[in-house]
Formats: structure tokens, sequence, C-alpha cells
């Protein structure tokens, strides 16, 4: 049982006892000061509401060096109190100059070395393709992952337009669900600069080193035999997942058309961000992945806001090399990093804690 020290009682001063006499002294003095006490006052009132409209002059006409100066102060408290051990709170994105968006982007070397730049960009030239998120998959367990990371996607993409940053959805085979769209009618009706041809999956004209992890049977088979040969046609996805909203003002585009670069070029788009599935597959693998992308705009990959096919669904070590699923997700975006592009996380943008699937039990990467 847990136990408690007894609470020590405060000790208080003992209370004056009442004295009449100083009462009326102090009474007479504050008679004689009464007339003064108000003539004052009446000036004080005066003074102020002229300082106040002064003040209401001058901050308007001073209002975004003000604003900005007191940011600045705030951001050197923060430094201040991360070099002083004190904890410091982050409870919006880090400040960016008007009309961009700064990016701590993660590189590394092919020896192993990491590399952290915050990078600005701005945001009329940056754009957002969410790859594959399907509304369903064959593989029951990349469903259910799915089903968690949407929201979360969502919830990116939203602090993304309000950034001004566009969004392009590319959900591959389902364009018949979304003829209708006024987002699909706003990329066909783009007058295109350019339409890139798509030279199929590669793996970047072989300066790519090849993937850290076994997908050969596209992530079934070993330790999923319900998902066991269900990678075959008719695939059951039909559109993109309800979770994610698309607006009016977005775009949709089929990732297997060489339409996506060149909507993309028109749009003097310099910088895409890539979120969605399955990073080892579509979102590099498409026309409108990172593997194709990079080689003509910037490529960044939000590496919390995508998740991998290893050839163990469930999360059990099974196959090379040997580790579980979360695991081979890192090693996914390490290759990434090394050899097509770099990663951020969502908390750049969205000013809030990044993703994280329950069922990672990893440390929590911080920022």
């Amino acid at each position: 049982m847990r136990t408690y020290a007894p609470t020590t009682l405060a000790t208080f001063p003992t209370k004056q006892p009442y004295n009449n006499n100083r009462q009326q002294q102090t009474t007479i003095t504050q008679n004689k000061q009464t007339t003064t006490t108000v003539s004052n006052n009446t000036d004080l009132k005066q003074h102020m509401k002229s300082n106040l409209s002064r003040f209401s002059r001058f901050f308007s006409s001073n209002k975004a060096s003000l604003l900005g100066a007191a940011a600045r102060a705030g951001l050197l408290l923060g430094v201040s109190a991360a070099f002083l051990g004190a904890p410091a709170t982050v409870s919006a994105a880090p400040a960016d100059a008007a009309g961009t968006v700064t990016l701590q982007l993660r590189k590394r070397s092919p020896e192993g070395e990491v590399s952290i730049k915050p990078t600005p960009w701005k945001v009329e030239e940056t754009a957002i393709i969410v790859g594959d998120m399907w509304d369903t998959h064959w593989c029951t367990h990349a469903a259910a992952r799915v089903n968690e990371l949407a929201p979360a996607v969502n919830t990116f993409l939203n602090a993304a337009r309000a950034k001004g940053i566009k969004i392009v959805h590319a959900p591959s085979e389902c364009m018949g669900f979304y003829k209708n769209f006024p987002a699909r009618h706003n990329l066909l009706r783009t007058k295109l600069k350019m339409r890139n041809r798509w030279y199929g999956w590669g793996q970047g004209g072989g300066s790519e080193a090849p993937l850290p992890i076994a997908d050969s049977s596209s992530g079934s088979g070993v330790g999923c035999p319900e998902c066991k040969d269900n990678d075959r046609a008719p695939y059951p996805w039909r559109r993109q997942h309800a979770s994610i909203e698309i607006k009016n003002n977005d775009y949709i585009t089929d990732g297997d058309k060489g339409e996506i670069l060149g909507f993309l070029s028109s749009n003097n788009i310099k910088n895409v961000l890539f979120v969605g599935v399955h990073t080892n597959m579509c979102l590099l693998g498409r026309a409108s992945g990172m593997r194709h992308i990079r080689g003509f705009l910037n490529a960044a990959l939000v590496r919390d806001l995508t998740d991998c096919m290893y050839n163990n669904p469930k999360g059990e070590k099974s196959e090379a090399p040997g580790v579980d699923h979360w695991a081979g997700q890192e090693l996914i975006n390490k290759h990434i990093e090394t050899w097509i592009g770099p990663s951020f996380l969502s908390s750049d943008i969205t000013g809030r804690k990044s993703f994280r699937f329950r069922e990672d039990n990893r440390p929590q990467e911080k920022r």
C-alpha cells in the first residue's frame, strides 16, 4: 500500500487587534487628499485615452514589423530554453517566410552518413502526390494499415492546402470512378507543356542499389497464407480511400500515364512530395512515382505517411533481411534517402506530432 508523509500545516501571522484611534487618523488624512485625488484621476484618464489613441495609430502602421519581432523573440526564447535544458513545447510548424515551407530534408551517403538540411521551398512551386491509397487491397493486412494511415494523410493534405500547396491524387487504375470529378477535369483541362514517356518500373537505370527487403511475391505468401496467390486481376480496388478528401481545386491523375510530368511542368512545379503506398512498389515505380519524377524535379518522401509491402505482412521476421515489417519500412526509407531523394516528417507541415502505426513499437522518432 502506498503511504504518504503527514501534511504540515502552514503557520500564519497572528491577526493584530483592531485599533480604532489609528483608523480615525487614517480617515482624516484621506479626507484631506480627496479633492486632489479626484482631480488627478480625471487628468490620468485623459492622459491614458490620448496614449491609447497614439499607440493604436502606431500599431496599425507598424503591424507587420511588430509581429515579425514578436515571432523572432519567441524563436529566441525556444532556442535559449533548449540550450539551458528546459523542455521546449512545439505547438505549430516552424515559422516560414511568406510563401514558403521549410522542410527538414534528411539524406544519406552510400557509406551511411546522415545529413539533415532545413530547406525552404516555395509553396507555389510545390505539389503533393498521393500514391495508390486505395479503398481496399488483396492483402488484408495492407488494407488494414491503409485504413489506419488514411486519416493522417488527410490531415496532412488539409494543412498543405492551407499553405497553398497543390494536391494531386494518383489512385491508379481507378479513373472510371473519377471521370466526372472536378479534380479529374482540372488536370485534363491543363494545357500540357510536355508529355514525358514512362519507361517502366525500373530501378534508376542501374545507379540504384537493390532493394534491402524481399518483395518478389508482392508482399504475399510467407507469413500470410490467407493472401497467397491473391495478387492477380481482377483487383479489388475501385477508388481512393474515402477518408482522404478530394477537393474541387485538387487534381486527379492516372499513375500509369505520362500526363503527370506534363501537368507538373505546365504548373511550374519544381518540388514534389510523396505520400501513400506502397513505398517500395507503386510509390517508387509508377509514372507518378518518386523514381521517375526525381529525374526531372526535386522529389522528397514524407517518411511517416507511407507503408511498404514486405514478404511478411503480419510483421513476423521471415524472409531476408530477417526483420519485422516496421524495421523493413525503415530500411526502405534509408534506401530512398541514399539512392533516390531525401525524406522528411509530416510535422514539418502540420506542426503536429508525426504519424505512427499503432503496432510499431520502435522508439518514436524525435524532431
